[in-house]
């Protein structure tokens, strides 16, 4: 993607996974949940390039310990 990003579902998923990176929230976004957050109009936009089947993981990271993965 290039220039601005079309509505705020791309962001939503973002900060939700950086906030549980930092150990701000115990629960990761799944790409459901945020699709989810879409259909329900909570969000709006392109989630895709962090929800893709193609080259995206769509799981938690592994075991965080004192903010590094194992």
């Amino acid at each position: 993607m290039a220039g601005n990003v079309p509505g705020t579902a791309i962001y939503d998923v973002f900060w939700a996974r950086m906030d549980y990176l930092l150990g701000k929230n115990d629960k990761w976004m799944t790409c459901e949940e945020a699709n989810s957050r879409v259909k329900a109009a909570i969000t709006w936009g392109p989630n895709e390039a962090l929800c893709n089947s193609f080259n995206m993981k769509d799981a938690a990271p592994d075991e965080m310990v004192a903010g590094t993965a194992k």
